[in-house]
């Protein structure tokens, strides 16, 4: 088969598909607008359908509380589960402006004396999904599982493992600010 007749053959291909899906959605838009009217008989009692609101204040201020809580969480995640001993411990530094008082001293405290990996050592987390076990916009806690996948890399950036690991976050509400209070990994 010479390029020239190849040629010709995708473009009839394209074309012919191209064909296919004008009528198809054609096909479609006319059965729909083929579907029958409802009538409505004289006399007739009508019977009325709840309305049930899709958004009040309530929920609306519950969905925003939720969503900046579920935020710091997720960015606290990724940050934290990502390490790098290039970076010497960055991850955690770069987190500690999200935490609150007692745990950034607990954090600044494991800095302080945790040993740096000897050879190249990197960690990269990215959120897979997020849970969220308890809520208290009044009392001011929140509590998230956070369903990781973690890629690790030992001696060389090519030799990577991928495993999936879940992490606790406790939150406190501050003032208008979450922040995190405790962080385990499972």
């Amino acid at each position: 088969m010479t390029s020239r007749t190849k040629r010709i053959t995708v473009v009839a291909g394209v074309l012919i598909a191209i064909l296919l899906l004008i009528l198809f959605f054609l096909r479609r838009d006319q059965e729909i607008v083929e579907q029958p009217i409802p009538t409505i008989v004289p006399g007739q009692q009508l019977t009325p359908t709840a309305v049930v609101p899709i958004s009040s204040p309530e929920l609306e201020a519950e969905r925003v509380t939720t969503s900046n809580a579920q935020t710091v969480a997720k960015i606290f995640t990724e940050r934290y589960g990502s390490f790098s001993n290039e970076a010497n411990f960055g991850n955690i530094r770069d987190v500690l402006p999200l935490t609150t008082a007692s745990y950034r001293a607990e954090l600044e405290a494991y800095i302080a004396s945790a040993p740096t990996p000897v050879g190249f050592y990197s960690v990269t987390t990215r959120l897979v999904s997020v849970k969220v076990n308890d809520m208290d916009d009044v009392a001011g806690t929140a509590d998230f599982t956070l369903s990781t996948q973690r890629t690790e890399a030992k001696d060389a950036p090519q030799n990577i493992v991928v495993r999936y690991q879940d992490i606790d976050i406790s939150l406190e509400k501050q003032g208008d600010t979450w922040l995190v209070s405790d962080a385990s990994w499972k």
